[in-house]
C-alpha cells in the first residue's frame, strides 16, 4: 500500500467540468461517495512512480471497487522506503499550502497576507503582523529558513514572493524551537516549491494594482527552472489624472523578479538556487521640481539613505540514538553590511508632559557609517519519548550579536501528551531575545550601549481531532517582556560633554491571551477555519509605575 497519495477523479470540460480529490489512508485505500452516474477519469501521480491514468464507470445503486498497481520509476536495490508520521514539535503551529492561501478572500492572491487570519494575529491597517501582543518588528520572516529583512513592498501592498514559487507557509506564534532566534514575537517561514514540472506552465495575474507573470520549464529529467516578475502601474494610471494646481502628490511604484532553479543529480539529492530582486520608489510630484534629490528627501534639509547587504548560513543535523531519543543541532550565522547616512531634526521631549515628542527643525543632527555585523548562534535540542504517548523537547540556543556586543543563552522546552487518538495536551516555556533596532543602537540617533530585549513565553493547550481532517484547538498564552528599548529623557557624559541618552532598556511588558480555532482540512472539496483570540497586551516605560495598554493591543 502507498500511503498519502493524492487521488483526483474528474470528468467534463469547461462549464460542465466537475472533480474531487482525496488521499489514500494507511492501507492505501481511497473512497469517493455520491458520484454521478457515468464514466469518470482517475489520476494519481505519487513521487517516484509512473502516473496512473484510468477510467471507471459508476452505475446506479452500485459500488465500484477496484485495485490499482502502479510501477516504480526506479528498482534500485539500494532504495529504502521508510514510513513514519511527522513529529508535532511545536505547541502552536499553523501550516497552509500556497494553493489554499491564495484562495482566501481579502488577500488579493498574496499568500503571505493569509497570516493575518491566523489565531493570535491582530489586524492592522497595513502589512504589519502583530503576534500575541508583540510589536511588528518582533516577528521574523524566513524564506526556506533564511531571514529576509524586507518581505513587503512599500505600504504593504504586496509581498515580494510570487505564489507560483511558494509551497507552504508555516507560522509559529510563540514557543518556537531553538532552530529559530533573533525574535521575541513569532516566526513566519515560507517553504519554496519543490520544482519538478512535467511540462511548460505558468500564469498571468492582472489586478488594479499590478500585473505579474510566472512560468516554469522542465529543462530535462534532472533540471527545471521557474521565472517570475511583477510591475505595479499605480503611478502610470493616476499620474495623468492628477490636477495641475501646484498640489504635491506621492505615488508608489514597485517591481520585483525571481528565479528558482532546481537540479537533482540523484533521487536523494537536490541542489536549489533562489534569486530574487525587488525595487520600490515613492515619487513626490510638484508643480515645479525641486533642486535637490535624495533617496528620501523632504525640502533641502532632511534625508535618509540606507543600504543593507545580508547573507546567511544555516546548517542542521539530526541523529537518532534510539526509538525514543533523537538529537538535533546546528549553526545559524547571519552577516549584515550597512551603509547609511541620515540628516534629521533632533527628537526632544514635548513641552507638554503628556504630548508627543517635539521635532526641533533648527537643531538638525547628522550621522553616517559603513560597517558590518555578525550574528552567530549554535543550537541543540533533544526529542525524547519516555513513553509512547509523551514527547519532551528540551533545547538551548546560544547567540552572539557583534553590533551590540551581547551574548545570550536561551533555554526552551515543549511537551506533548497524546491522551488517546482524539485528544492531546501541549505545553511550552522558553526564553527569547533580540537586538535593538538599528536606529536605537546608532551612536548619534540612539544609544550604542543598549542591551538585548528579552521575552519569556508560556503556553498550554489542548487539541481535539474528531476526524482526520478536522482539528479543534484551545491555547492559553502568557508573555513577560523585559529590558525593552524605550525612549529616554536622561543624559550621559561622553568625551567631556553632556549628551542625550535617547534610549535605554527600562521598558517592560506583559501579554495574556486565549486562542480558539476550528480547522477543516481539504476534504470533499472544502477547507477553511474559524479563529478567535482574546488578548490583553500592556507596556510600562521608564518612570511609569502602572502598566498601560500597548499601542497594538486588540482585545478581540
Amino acid at each position: 500500500p502507498i500511503i498519502g497519495v493524492r487521488v483526483t477523479i474528474f470528468r467534463g470540460e469547461g462549464d460542465d467540468a466537475e472533480g474531487f480529490e482525496t488521499e489514500t489512508d494507511t492501507s492505501g485505500t481511497f473512497l469517493f461517495e455520491g458520484l454521478g452516474i457515468g464514466t469518470w477519469r482517475i489520476l494519481a501521480d505519487p513521487e517516484g512512480y509512473y502516473p496512473l491514468r484510468v477510467e471507471e464507470g459508476v452505475a446506479e445503486n452500485q459500488h465500484t471497487k477496484a485495485s490499482y498497481r502502479i510501477e516504480k520509476q526506479s528498482y534500485n536495490s539500494y532504495d529504502v522506503i521508510v514510513e513514519t508520521s511527522e513529529v508535532a514539535r511545536e505547541v502552536s503551529q499553523v501550516s497552509i499550502s500556497a494553493k489554499q492561501a491564495e484562495r482566501i478572500p481579502g488577500t488579493f492572491g498574496d499568500v503571505l497576507a493569509v497570516v493575518q487570519n491566523f489565531p493570535g494575529v491582530a489586524r492592522t491597517q497595513g502589512a504589519d503582523v502583530v503576534v500575541r501582543g508583540s510589536a511588528p518588528e518582533d516577528t521574523r520572516v524566513y524564506i526556506a529558513g533564511i531571514d529576509v529583512p524586507i518581505i513587503y513592498h512599500f505600504g504593504g501592498l504586496r509581498s515580494v514572493l510570487p505564489v507560483g514559487m511558494v509551497e507552504r507557509i508555516d507560522f509559529y506564534p510563540g514557543n518556537f524551537s531553538v532552530e529559530y532566534g533573533r525574535a521575541t514575537g513569532g516566526i513566519i517561514d515560507v517553504d519554496l516549491k519543490n520544482l519538478a514540472p512535467k511540462k511548460i506552465g505558468g500564469y498571468a495575474d492582472v489586478s488594479i494594482l499590478d500585473t505579474s507573470l510566472y512560468v516554469e520549464v522542465p529543462i530535462n529529467e534532472k533540471t527545471a527552472i521557474a521565472v517570475a516578475g511583477r510591475r505595479s502601474y499605480i503611478d502610470a494610471l493616476l499620474g495623468p489624472l492628477l490636477p495641475d494646481d501646484g498640489t504635491t502628490f506621492v505615488l508608489p511604484r514597485y517591481y520585483d523578479g525571481q528565479v528558482l532553479a532546481s537540479y537533482r543529480p540523484a533521487p536523494a539529492h537536490r541542489l536549489e538556487t533562489f534569486i530574487f530582486y525587488s525595487d520600490d520608489k515613492f515619487e513626490v510630484l510638484f508643480d515645479e521640481p525641486v533642486g535637490d534629490r535624495f533617496n528620501f528627501n523632504v525640502g533641502e534639509t532632511f534625508f535618509i539613505r540606507f543600504e543593507n547587504l545580508q547573507a546567511q548560513l544555516r546548517e542542521t543535523a539530526k541523529y537518532q540514538l534510539s526509538d525514543s531519543l533523537t538529537l538535533r543541532g546546528g549553526l545559524d550565522y547571519l552577516f549584515a553590511r550597512v551603509d547609511y547616512s541620515v540628516r534629521a531634526p533632533a527628537v526632544n521631549p514635548s513641552d507638554d508632559e503628556d504630548g508627543p515628542p517635539r521635532l526641533d527643525e533648527d537643531d538638525f543632527i547628522f550621522s553616517e557609517a559603513v560597517g558590518s555585523s555578525h550574528s552567530t548562534a549554535g543550537f541543540a535540542q533533544a526529542e525524547y519519548k519516555p513513553i509512547e504517548e509523551l514527547l519532551l523537547i528540551p533545547g538551548i540556543r546560544l547567540d552572539h550579536f557583534s553590533r551590540t556586543k551581547n551574548f545570550a543563552l536561551s533555554p526552551r522546552v515543549t511537551a506533548r501528551l497524546d491522551i488517546n487518538p482524539l485528544w492531546a495536551l501541549k505545553a511550552g516555556v522558553g526564553l527569547f531575545v533580540q537586538e535593538a533596532q538599528f536606529q536605537e543602537s546608532d551612536s548619534v540617533f540612539g544609544n550604542p550601549d543598549v542591551e538585548l530585549e528579552k521575552a519569556m513565553h508560556y503556553s498550554f493547550g489542548a487539541e481535539y481531532r474528531p476526524e482526520k481532517h478536522i482539528k479543534l484547538e484551545l491555547t492559553g498564552f502568557y508573555k513577560t517582556l523585559s529590558d525593552l528599548v524605550v525612549s529616554s529623557d536622561d543624559v550621559r557624559e561622553g568625551n567631556g560633554m553632556t549628551e542625550p541618552l535617547r534610549y535605554d532598556n527600562n521598558g517592560a511588558g506583559r501579554v495574556i491571551g486565549l486562542e480558539v480555532s476550528a480547522r477543516h482540512e481539504l476534504a470533499k472539496g472544502f477547507f477553511g477555519w474559524v479563529a478567535y483570540t482574546l488578548s490583553r497586551a500592556e507596556r510600562k516605560d521608564n518612570d511609569d509605575t502602572e502598566y498601560r495598554l500597548f499601542d497594538y493591543d486588540q482585545t478581540h
